[in-house]
């Protein structure tokens, strides 16, 4: 029986070292291995089929990111910009703050990408299943959203 409950509580030990599946199956989600030794949110990139201007993302970024930490600035053909939200964990647990910088890389499509992904307090944010990683990722979606929204229509 002990040896039965070692194998168990061992594979257990190692499945919740799995990045969560709605991650790993996302070609937009990167994840590395953080210092623990478990997977961690690296870099989640959204593209928008809208064009922008740097000023438009610019603009956009202020009007529609709430949290913002600074004004966006330009780097290297880029706007850029670091925020603060939070994102609701599955229960018990309480809204956990998080940051994160943002780059808008604009054109004819215009990309969002989200870096340097912490708890605000804290480390990395785990991309192991049940501990809020999806929700962190739907949160950052929908401030990517609200930035698209912002951008006005390509001219015809």
């Amino acid at each position: 029986k002990m040896v039965t409950f070692s194998l168990i509580t061992l594979i257990n030990g190692c499945a919740s070292n799995n990045v969560a599946p709605v991650l790993l199956s996302n070609p937009n989600v990167k994840t590395v291995v953080g210092a623990q030794g478990y997977p961690v949110l690296d870099v989640i990139r959204f593209e928008r089929h809208k064009p922008s201007t740097l000023e438009q993302a610019s603009q956009c970024i202020k009007a529609s990111v709430d949290g913002l930490e600074a004004a966006p600035i330009l780097i290297a053909q880029n706007v850029q910009a670091s925020g603060t939200s939070s994102f609701e964990p599955p229960p018990p647990s309480i809204g956990k703050p998080f940051r994160f910088t943002l780059t808008a890389s604009t054109g004819t499509s215009t990309v969002f990408t989200f870096e340097r992904i912490r708890y605000t307090n804290a480390g990395p944010i785990g991309a192991i299943e049940g501990i809020g990683a999806e929700n962190a990722y739907e949160v950052m979606r929908d401030i990517a959203d609200r930035i698209e929204r912002c951008l006005p229509l390509a001219s015809t």
